[in-house]
């Protein structure tokens, strides 16, 4: 009996070895590349055939909401959007009031070197660029692709519970040659990116509701969260690649 007892023991122990050991046994890359893998059908190469993308989208922003913590959002604050963007270096967006798209309220540019934008009837404000052109211009797979390719040192932190979701999500720390640090949140059991966190700012970007378009993975829901208080969110409507898009819409008054 006894021996039988210490079998059966060993061979429980020897079970829970085996499938515990491939979640133990990855590492940081293998998640970051599992990832890749599942949005991109194993080629990440494919988001560099995306040329142009045309999108419409509900949004909501509110100074107010990240200041003061205030939870529900005021709707008088939604606006309805459209975004057109043609690579390399050129985004156009639109805000109106409606979601006819009759009553612009502005207009905002991103160019190589610099950002416009427009308020109303008001003059254009030009500024210059920094990273925001690259956050603007690249698709979620091509920004970790990156991360990983200018990192000194890519961590895996476990699993972290964070504001608003039920369950936990594999933390990756990518550390550039710049010492900068992303933290990349990695759903546990489908591999797709859920938020993505930046210390500087204390600012996570939650990501959600995976569409397939035309073979392409895309979050249809993005939202900005600061200390559990999402203060922007974007809702997708439409998303169109490789639509000739009238160059014209990036000419700003002046």
């Amino acid at each position: 009996m006894l021996r039988t007892f210490f079998i059966r023991q060993l061979i429980v122990t020897i079970s829970c070895f085996f499938f515990l050991s491939p979640l133990r046994g990855q590492d940081a890359r293998e998640i970051l590349n599992h990832y890749l893998d599942t949005v991109s059908n194993g080629d990440i190469s494919k988001w560099d055939g995306v040329k142009t993308t045309y999108a419409t989208a509900v949004n909501y922003f509110s100074t107010e909401d990240f200041k003061s913590g205030f939870h529900p959002p005021n709707y008088d604050k939604v606006s309805y959007g459209r975004i057109y963007k043609v690579w390399p270096d050129k985004v156009k967006v639109e805000l109106y009031s409606d979601s006819l798209f009759l009553n612009s309220t502005s207009n905002f540019y991103f160019f190589k070197n610099k950002r416009v934008i427009v308020l109303g009837n008001m003059p254009p404000m030009e500024l210059n660029n920094d990273d925001t052109m690259t956050m603007t211009l690249d698709f979620y797979p091509t920004l970790v692709k990156k991360s990983m390719d200018d990192s000194r040192k890519i961590t895996y932190n476990g699993t972290k519970l964070i504001s608003g979701l039920e369950y936990p999500l594999h933390e990756i720390d990518i550390e550039t040659r710049q010492r900068e640090h992303k933290f990349f949140l990695i759903n546990t059991h489908t591999y797709l990116l859920e938020a993505i966190y930046d210390p500087e700012t204390n600012i996570y970007t939650i990501i959600s509701n995976y569409k397939n378009i035309d073979g392409y993975l895309i979050p249809m829901y993005t939202a900005s969260m600061n200390d559990g208080v999402i203060f922007a969110w974007e809702i997708y409507k439409k998303v169109i690649f490789n639509q000739p898009i009238d160059m014209d819409k990036f000419n700003y008054p002046r």
